[in-house]
């Protein structure tokens, strides 16, 4: 069992148009491929600086990159893409326990939390046109934003990465990042609400997040 992961997935949201560069600034950084979602982002009081006021078109984009190119990595997208800059986007990674494909299975990995992970991200599949309910439910527990993304027509995969994802039709996933300490409560409030131990009510799952720029303290 190693002690520390090899892989993080990168998460960026960014204004509708913009994924495709970072996909390819970060192919030019030896990061393999990505999958870019669509997705509205939604926030009164946000704690991400992308969101507006109401309902925005976003692109979400999932990519897999090797833990000792991380940080390198991260800085240059950075100072490339501004994420440091108020309205730009966001952009935080996630370690990653297991990789499975079909060329290869990476060993399950024990995952040291970093002492500066001070945000987690949760994820919520509901049935289609849930989402907004999920946003209500979570900025009411604490949430200060989300983004909804679509399940049909959704992905869009590039041949050769190593990370792939698939969400049936007719779903959505909204993405919340929360700070570390409102985490519990929120998740709490959300499967409360939303039944999600009764069959068919959706799927909460979240994990913390090492890096995270882009973001209102």
């Amino acid at each position: 069992m190693h002690n520390m992961y090899e892989h993080s997935l990168i998460v960026t949201v960014l204004k509708r148009g913009k994924a495709s560069k970072v996909l390819h600034a970060l192919k030019n950084e030896g990061v393999s491929g990505g999958t870019i979602l669509y997705g509205e982002g939604t926030a009164d009081s946000s704690i991400l600086k992308l969101l507006d006021l109401d309902h925005t078109r976003k692109e979400v984009l999932l990519s897999v990159i090797k833990r000792d190119i991380e940080d390198e990595v991260i800085q240059k997208m950075i100072k490339k893409f501004r994420f440091d800059s108020p309205n730009t986007g966001i952009i935080f990674t996630v370690p990653l326990i297991e990789i499975i494909t079909n060329k290869q299975r990476y060993d399950r990995l024990e995952v040291k939390e970093k002492d500066n992970m001070s945000h987690e991200v949760i994820f919520v599949v509901v049935e289609n046109h849930r989402g907004d309910e999920v946003v209500e439910i979570a900025n009411a527990y604490g949430a200060k934003g989300a983004t909804i993304m679509h399940g049909r027509g959704s992905g869009l995969h590039e041949k050769g990465s190593i990370f792939n994802i698939t969400i049936e039709p007719e779903k959505e996933v909204v993405m919340v990042l929360v700070p570390k300490e409102k985490h519990a409560e929120i998740i709490d409030g959300l499967s409360k609400d939303l039944k999600i131990d009764e069959p068919g009510n959706g799927i909460i799952f979240s994990a913390g997040v090492s890096q995270a720029y882009g973001l209102v303290e």
